[in-house]
């Protein structure tokens, strides 16, 4: 905004509909303030602004009051929350993002605030755009409780509970918790079974197998039958990664440090911290413009943590990984095969790597990514929504590209339209097998780090 410089757009109609639904009378209070207040309480203005003007409170508003005596007892955090309509803003507002997950804002809704916690949801808060809904996970039949996560899933059992009796002053009592289950544990709970085309990119019988092998080593490991993973050098190199420089590369030592604390030779790696490793890795190598390492990094961090810690194919988190994946291969397909082969390294020092990218088809591998995100969007955010559209037309996108080369594309074609055709099918196993070899690659890269 140009008069109070908070609220910033991403185009003019944007503006001109956040001035309409209320900015234009927020607008004077926030230039009048010397700075900027803090989103709940910017979040409880707009509250009072509308009832000011005309529109009434919801009466079930008020039912949302609870934890008062709990924050008494720190009159700090108190005298904060008289700021924040008695800390409703704080328990009960959802984090507002962009279907990326970049946080943009805060949602007040009392029927969505309505659901309770679990460590293993049945539903997920998904936004889209100015709208937002509840999406159901699994099956949630009639009367049967909704729950959605208030925190990170992938944390540890401490780090959970740690977290929600600071924020939200209970004692999760869920049955991941309960049990202290490992990912695994909960993902095997969920009865995994192959889900349409994604099945070609995470096998469903692999990860199942997988997924047993290592409840059982872990169950032996509490019974006393060896060690469990000392995990605390790794987050030790994690938080010291945050003191270090910021310019692109100086982190990725310490992150490489972190990661081997984790003993990768385990292959335990949806165990917290190793998901937040890989993807602080993911985003340094971003930042470097490294294309090829973060897809590696990327592939890993969604065939290994991702589908085990989020175990329904059509959770927006893997959606959306799925997607940035996409974008990745999407970049890379434009560089030439000499800068594609130099961005490699050493043939020497990384030859599974380089071996990876021999002959890789990038631009039909962006195709029959989006193909797997088309199948999963609907159920994730929606037919109608705005990412769903902005999905089609990222197909119709890659299918020009492929025109446009002279490839025809006609295979994951008939694989779009048909997922049984059998030669789409081959050609899209094809694509996954590739995909996956370059995951594999991610010890090799990180091996090579100064």
């Amino acid at each position: 905004c140009s008069a109070c410089k908070v609220p910033r757009y991403c185009s003019s109609e944007c503006h001109k509909k956040d001035w309409l639904a209320g900015h234009l009378k927020e607008c004077p209070i926030l230039t009048s303030l010397r700075d900027i207040p803090p989103t709940p309480v910017r979040a409880l203005i707009q509250l009072l602004l509308q009832h000011q003007h005309g529109a009434s409170l919801n009466p079930r508003w008020a039912a949302l009051e609870s934890h008062v005596e709990d924050f008494k007892m720190d009159q700090k955090r108190w005298d904060d929350i008289l700021l924040q309509a008695q800390g409703a803003m704080m328990t009960n507002a959802f984090r507002a993002t962009l279907a990326d997950d970049t946080p943009v804002g805060l949602c007040f809704e009392p029927i969505l605030a309505l659901a309770n916690h679990s460590c293993s949801p049945n539903a997920v808060v998904v936004f889209d755009g100015r709208s937002v809904a509840l999406r159901a996970l699994e099956q949630i039949g009639k009367g049967e409780q909704v729950f959605i996560s208030y925190i990170t899933a992938t944390e540890d059992r401490t780090s959970r509970q740690t977290n929600l009796k600071q924020r939200y002053f209970f004692d999760c009592q869920c049955e991941k918790c309960s049990k202290d289950e490992s990912p695994y544990s909960t993902f095997l709970r969920y009865v995994p079974k192959a889900e349409g085309r994604v099945d070609l990119l995470c096998n469903s019988e692999y990860m199942t197998r997988n997924a047993e092998n290592l409840v059982s080593r872990y169950e032996r490991t509490k019974d006393g039958g060896g060690c469990p993973i000392d995990f605390s050098k790794a987050t030790s190199y994690l938080q010291q990664s945050q003191t270090v420089n910021t310019y692109p590369g100086a982190k990725t030592p310490m992150f490489k440090k972190a990661a081997y604390a984790c003993e990768p030779d385990r292959k335990e790696f949806a165990l917290h911290p190793v998901p937040k490793i890989m993807h602080e890795m993911y985003l340094n190598y971003l930042d470097g413009h490294d294309w090829l390492d973060a897809l590696a990094i990327l592939l890993f961090l969604f065939l290994e943590c991702d589908v085990y810690n989020y175990p329904q194919p059509h959770h927006p988190v893997r959606v959306i990984r799925l997607i940035s994946i996409a974008r990745l291969l999407k970049e890379i397909s434009t560089l030439s095969p000499l800068a594609i082969k130099a961005s490699a390294g050493d043939v020497k020092l990384q030859p599974k790597l380089h071996r990876a990218i021999e002959e890789f088809d990038w631009i039909n591998s962006v195709h029959a990514i989006m193909i797997l995100v088309a199948e999963q969007a609907p159920k994730s955010h929606g037919r109608d929504s705005i990412l769903m559209r902005r999905v089609e037309a990222e197909l119709r996108c890659v299918e020009e590209a492929k025109r446009l080369r002279r490839e025809v594309g006609e295979r994951l074609r008939e694989w779009m339209t048909d997922a049984n055709s059998a030669e789409g099918k081959k050609e899209a196993q094809t694509i996954m097998e590739a995909l996956r070899k370059l995951s594999e690659c991610v010890w090799e890269l990180m091996a090579t780090i100064p």
